[in-house]
């Protein structure tokens, strides 16, 4: 699944506003993608790992396990 970056943007703003703590963050990506939020992506801010963790999704093949998460 490939994604632009209108969609990218909108997906970044779903994911900050459903987990608004990087602690819910990652504990979805531990249940959704049973991957390690530390290990995939880790930014200065919230918004950064977001961003890391959507394009680590993208390059992996799990953005549909993304989205369901």
């Amino acid at each position: 699944m490939h994604i632009n970056g209108t969609q990218i943007k909108q997906l970044q703003q779903i994911l900050l506003g459903a987990f608004p703590t990087i602690e819910e963050l990652g504990r979805m990506v531990r249940f959704g993608l049973e991957q390690s939020l530390f290990t995939i992506a880790i930014g200065e801010t919230l918004t950064q790992t977001v961003f890391q963790l959507i394009s680590w999704a993208e390059s992996h093949d799990q953005l549909e396990r993304l989205v369901g998460g």
